[in-house]
């Protein structure tokens, strides 16, 4: 038996589960770590890390914005829906500017749903008919709900000066724009990206 092979199962069945922008840069590169079985010297020096087992999501991030990414998608050739969900991110993550832009589709596209939300929410208060699919909606909004629960509470355990809800989405906003002007900026390069997808949301 290929000793990969339970490791790439384990890869694919994440991958299934993945929903198109439903999910956040640092989620989906914990979940791409599986990928890095190969124990390969390039990667290993490229990655900044001694033992590719013990691959962190900033260790990935620095592999896909090198020219070493290329080990990956050669290993990934039987599998296309993950060599192309896999290629998608290494290009959003290849320049700022495309990172930004991600970023903001993502933002457009959250800000979409909650309004189909809020739709739905009005017809079930004055009685009208729900044209939606409400399962798909709902599944989304379970996703975004537990992530922000989850975050908040984190929150909360690890920065006291955090007074409460308005002073967390206060910081996460300003935290959003700082990332995105230094994306943004005419002199923004690899660092600025992982600066931002790694970035504390509490300042």
């Amino acid at each position: 038996m290929n000793p990969t092979a339970p490791i790439i199962s384990k890869v694919w069945s994440f991958c299934t589960t993945l929903r198109d922008d439903g999910v956040s840069y640092g989620d989906y590169l914990e979940q791409l770590t599986y990928l890095i079985f190969l124990k390969m010297a390039k990667l290993e020096e490229v990655s900044g890390c001694s033992q590719l087992d013990q691959l962190t999501a900033e260790h990935l991030v620095t592999i896909l914005q090198s020219e070493e990414r290329q080990t990956l998608w050669d290993q990934c050739a039987d599998y296309p829906t993950l060599l192309l969900r896999g290629q998608e991110i290494a290009d959003s993550l290849s320049e700022p500017q495309k990172t930004a832009l991600r970023l903001k589709n993502h933002l457009q596209h959250l800000e979409w749903h909650l309004a189909r939300l809020y739709r739905i929410r009005c017809c079930i208060v004055h009685g009208s008919p729900v044209r939606f699919r409400l399962g798909l909606l709902t599944a989304n909004l379970e996703y975004y709900l537990k992530q922000v629960i989850l975050l908040v509470i984190s929150t909360f355990k690890n920065n006291g000066h955090v007074e409460g809800l308005a002073d967390f989405f206060e910081r996460a906003a300003f935290a959003c724009k700082q990332a995105m002007e230094e994306l943004e900026a005419s002199d923004s390069g690899p660092d600025n990206v992982r600066s931002a997808v790694f970035r504390d949301f509490v300042l």
